[in-house]
This record gives C-alpha cells, sequence and structure tokens, in this order.
C-alpha cells in the first residue's frame, strides 16, 4: 500500500528546490525516507526522482549513515562473524575474483568471513560462477550461511537471499543507466555486525 504522496514529496522537494534552497538529509530524514523506501510504500515516480536527486547532489554522509540504518532494519538476524566482506560489481578489466581464494583462505585460518554481494552489472565472473568452480556454492538462507560459517569460516550471501528489496533498487539501474547511492550503501551493510571489514572503494573521489 502507497503512503500518502505529499509526506513522501517533502523529502523530495528538500534535495530538488534548487541552488541555495536545496539541502541534503539528515541521517534521521534519511533512514525515515529510505525505511519508506524498502516498505514499497512510495510512488515509483517519486522513487525515480529521489534517488537520482540524491546522486545528482553527491553523496552526503548523514544520508548515507541513515540509508544504511533503514537497510540494516531489514535484515535478518545474522550468525557471529568477524569479517565483513562486501562484494558488489565487477571491475572492467579483473577476469576472475581473486578476492576470493583471500577469503578462503582467511575461513580456513580461524576467522568467520561473512560475503554479500551481487554482480549483476559486472562483466567479469562473478562469485558465485567462481564458488561453482571450487564446488562450493552460495548461502540460501542465514541459517545456511550459520552452518557454513561454523564449518568452513567463509559464506556467501547474495544481496537477493540477503535483502531482496535492497536487490530490487540496485536493479533499478536498468532504467536508470546510473549508479544511486545505493550501491554505496549496501558496500557498508555489515550484515553481522562484525569486528572488522573490507573497506571498498571503487571511485577515490569516494574515499
Amino acid at each position: 500500500m502507497l503512503a500518502r504522496p505529499e509526506a513522501f514529496a517533502t523529502y523530495v522537494a528538500t534535495l530538488g528546490r534548487g541552488p541555495g534552497r536545496s539541502r541534503a538529509l539528515t541521517r534521521a530524514e534519511a533512514r525515515d525516507a529510505f525505511g519508506q523506501v524498502l516498505a514499497g510504500t512510495v510512488d515509483p515516480h517519486q522513487l525515480g526522482a529521489f534517488l537520482m536527486l540524491l546522486r545528482y547532489r553527491g553523496e552526503d554522509p548523514e544520508e548515507i549513515a541513515g540509508i544504511v540504518e533503514a537497510m540494516q532494519a531489514i535484515l535478518p538476524p545474522a550468525p557471529p562473524a568477524t569479517l565483513d566482506w562486501p562484494s558488489y560489481g565487477a571491475g572492467r578489466t579483473r577476469a576472475l575474483p581473486w578476492f576470493l581464494l583471500a577469503a578462503l583462505a582467511l575461513g580456513r585460518a580461524g576467522e568467520r568471513v561473512l560475503m554479500h554481494g551481487s554482480n549483476e552489472f559486472g562483466a567479469a565472473v562473478s562469485v558465485a560462477e567462481a564458488l561453482a568452480a571450487l564446488g562450493l556454492a552460495p548461502a540460501r538462507d542465514m541459517d545456511e550461511a550459520a552452518a557454513m560459517l561454523d564449518r568452513d569460516g567463509f559464506a556467501y550471501l547474495p544481496i537477493e537471499t540477503l535483502a531482496p528489496p535492497v536487490a530490487h533498487l540496485l536493479g533499478l539501474r536498468r532504467l536508470f543507466g546510473l549508479r544511486s547511492p545505493v550501491n554505496t550503501a549496501v558496500r557498508l551493510l555489515d550484515p553481522a555486525r562484525a569486528p572488522s571489514g573490507v573497506d571498498v572503494v571503487f571511485h577515490p573521489p569516494y574515499i
């Protein structure tokens, strides 16, 4: 069921009023706005305008933090992990996900590595394909991820398994031809709230 469109329109207007009048969303505003988005209560026209305004204005730390918090709020409970490893996309020049061998080696050395991600828009070999070549497979749910972590010290959760509403937002790239701030926020998802994580910087300006 869609929420009252005039309520969400406030967020769109805040971002798009124009020079000298628009501003970034606060952390609380971003958390509330994305909570509505992930609940599926926002009109699709408003959602498109909202995401592209966020992108056009440039990413703001408080906005990203609020988006991450909204995403984390819809995640199922995750098993304990010592290392969070986001894996989204694939560089045009990278043919194979060699980093996967490092993650598996860490798992065998006693770490609990929870990898999550998507290679839907990447041109290189995906993590799921690489796992299949090694006789392994992604986790089908959190219970299976927990069993894999206990057994192997490594588990991979595709984003469509971990958080289907977030996967849907990432898929909107087909309609926009552009990424949105969702692509940055999902890398900070840390479903297990691990004490350490791999910091993935896919463009220097995002450091």
